[in-house]
């Protein structure tokens, strides 16, 4: 008898396993004001974020399996969506997702692909880890902070603050009208500004590959350093790479 409860519980567990499924989506729309802000926190994937004019936020996130993770992991990872009107919060939460290896201290969370539509005039942060990031069409500031995944913002008006690890950062910027700032660690840097547009670089790096469109009135120019106005000088851009190279375009 005992032997038959055995047998039926593996065949209940090997049943469960073969139901949970490689991915799970999560769709949900929420109103966020034209000024309001939208915050996502998350590891492993990417994210893709388009602007519309409507005053909400549209989040379709996608959470399937890698070489690492399973079905159960996919399972227990949950999107948490929170606020409304003028801040949202969205949050790739894998608390629940199973430690294992060595002394129980690895935990492989599951690929999560977030796709975004939110108003253009709304402010964004990221806060991601091993993610590749697109984000096109905003009206406002922007923050990215990531580690291993790369950055590409196209067609941007508004504040750009990036700090970012091993990964390459492209910037186009429609307008550029306000100071901003981008690091990154063992990194291409490549920064699109109009052609007219006046602006004050400020580029720092260890062994600093440099290569501008622009003419440059220098204040400082050597391989570690460099500064100077552009069409007379105008909002800062700060840069800052080790290990990298930046290259700075007329668009």
């Amino acid at each position: 008898m005992r032997k038959t409860a055995i047998v039926a519980s593996l065949i209940v567990l090997v049943v469960s396993s073969a139901l949970a499924a490689d991915t799970k989506s999560v769709r949900k729309s929420v109103a966020l004001d034209a000024n309001g802000h939208l915050s996502i926190d998350s590891h492993n994937g990417s994210i893709t974020v388009t602007t519309s004019n409507r005053p909400a936020v549209e989040i379709d996130a996608r959470i399937v399996t890698d070489d690492d993770s399973t079905a159960r992991d996919v399972e227990a990872t949950e999107i948490r969506i929170s606020g409304s009107g003028r801040d949202v919060r969205v949050e790739s939460d894998y608390d629940a997702v199973e430690w294992r290896g060595w002394w129980g201290m690895d935990r492989h969370r599951p690929l999560v692909h977030y796709t975004i539509s939110m108003p253009a005039t709304a402010s964004l942060s990221l806060n991601i880890h091993n993610s590749t990031v697109r984000v096109t069409g905003l009206r406002s500031d922007l923050r990215i902070d990531d580690h291993n995944g790369s950055i590409h913002v196209k067609d941007h008006d508004g504040a750009v603050s990036i700090e970012a690890h091993n990964g390459r950062i492209a910037v186009e910027f429609k307008r550029f009208a306000k100071e901003s700032r981008i690091e990154t660690h063992n990194g291409a840097i490549d920064v699109s500004i109009p052609a007219p547009t006046p602006f004050r670089l400020d580029a720092d790096g260890h062994h600093l590959g440099f290569d501008s469109d622009f003419a440059l009135v220098t204040r400082g120019l050597d391989r570690d350093h460099v500064e100077g106005e552009v069409n007379g000088g105008g909002p800062p851009l700060h840069v800052t790479t080790h290990n990298g190279s930046l290259r700075v375009r007329k668009s």
